[in-house]
């Protein structure tokens, strides 16, 4: 139908015919799928496997949000002088090694705070460069339909980053099914390595 009509679609597919703008969406739909499938799976990991309670849980998950928060608006300032692409690499391979780290050792709970610190700021480092990327490789007539793609491209990786969380884990999941769920997210962080690869260095 987005071929079809006449006029200017709400989802303009002919502009994944863009290399470096299919790349920008990847890796913002990459980036999705990791935040929101750890947001989902840290609160279930500290209460069934370490016992802690519901508020010190958020505590500890804070650990992540002020990682990203820090991350971001740094990586945001620097893009525009060394480019997405080396930001982005550089903020996934941290988030690959975060959740390398909470796969291999998962019942450390001082390791686990540091990881997911580690692991808000690196994806808060690939976010930013690959939303800004976006606007960097479309001239300003398909920035709106670029605009309404990333954020598509974003939620669905959010709800296919919970999903799969979902699915790994079990009624009553136990050290085996945590681990597998990390590292899926593990594997969601090296995607993410391969589509800022494709993004935008500087001008």
């Amino acid at each position: 139908h987005a071929f079809r009509t006449r006029g200017t679609p709400l989802i303009e597919l002919r502009l994944l015919a863009r290399p470096r703008f299919t790349a920008s969406l990847a890796a913002a739909a990459v980036a999705g799928l990791a935040t929101f499938g750890s947001l989902f799976l840290v609160p279930v990991f500290y209460q069934r496997l370490h016992g802690v309670d519901p508020a010190r849980t958020g505590l500890l998950l804070a650990a992540l949000g002020i990682g990203s928060a820090l991350a971001m608006p740094v990586a945001g300032r620097l893009s525009d002088r060394v480019g997405p692409r080396p930001l982005a690499c550089a903020g996934a391979g941290a988030a690959l090694a975060a959740l390398v780290a909470l796969t291999l050792a998962p019942t450390a709970l001082p390791l686990t705070v540091v990881a997911l610190f580690v692991l808000g700021a690196g994806l808060g480092s690939v976010g930013a460069p690959a939303i800004g990327s976006v606007f960097r490789v479309l001239p300003p007539d398909l920035a709106p339909q670029g605009s309404s793609m990333l954020y598509l491209a974003n939620q669905l990786g959010a709800a296919l980053g919970i999903a799969t969380v979902s699915l790994v884990l079990t009624d009553s999941p136990g050290l085996p099914q945590f681990r597998a769920a990390f590292a899926a997210l593990a594997v969601a962080a090296a995607l993410a390595i391969a589509a800022s690869i494709a993004l935008p260095g500087r001008r």
